[in-house]
């Protein structure tokens, strides 16, 4: 178990992943309440079922691609300070140092402004990320009332689930993300 405290804004990420992450159970209860569930039978047109499903996958993948440049540019706005860490591998007997290995990683100078900055720049993008999974669900959902049922809208539902499932935010996660944007990472040990 981690001893770090987690941060407020990780707590929110979370709050709001939880909230979103049900639209999808809230839009089958709407289904179930006004007796939707079981397709109508002309139900809707295939022009439009197909156009709302390549609509779908355009949004789908919008909210993959579109966070990770949003991180990518708030981690590069930031400028985070960086160093030079070496590390040596000793490969003799005589234990000199000019003779191993010197291997150089890049980390971040200021890991608690760091990670202040990791926070701060994960926000939007994972707000988009998760608002773009959920516009997924959006549109099962108007097939479903269009007179497709549930059964026609379930892909739609599933999509936006697993979309967002994937984007749970962590600590781990967010500081993850950051280090791969600014291509430098939190010291370790």
């Amino acid at each position: 178990m981690s001893t770090t405290p987690r941060p407020p804004s990780l707590f929110t990420m979370q709050v709001l992943w939880g909230a979103l992450i049900a639209t999808p159970g809230l839009h089958v209860g709407v289904l179930l309440v006004t007796h939707k569930v079981d397709a109508a039978a002309p139900g809707p047109d295939a022009v439009l079922v197909i156009s709302l499903a390549v609509c779908a996958l355009i949004v789908a993948a919008l909210s993959v691609v579109l966070p990770g440049a949003m991180t990518r540019r708030g981690a590069a706005l930031s400028k985070p300070a960086t160093r030079d860490d070496q590390t040596y591998t000793d490969q003799g007997d005589h234990g000199f140092r000019e003779a191993a290995t010197a291997t150089t990683t890049r980390v971040l100078a200021d890991p608690a402004a760091a990670e202040k900055a990791a926070f701060r720049t994960a926000f939007a993008p994972f707000i988009v990320g998760m608002a773009l999974a959920e516009a997924i669900a959006n549109f099962g959902f108007v097939l479903a009332f269009l007179g497709g049922g549930l059964r026609l809208a379930a892909p739609f539902f599933a999509a936006s689930v697993a979309l967002q499932a994937l984007r749970f935010p962590t600590r781990a996660g967010v500081l993850a993300r950051y280090e791969e944007a600014v291509g430098a990472r939190l010291p370790r040990g």
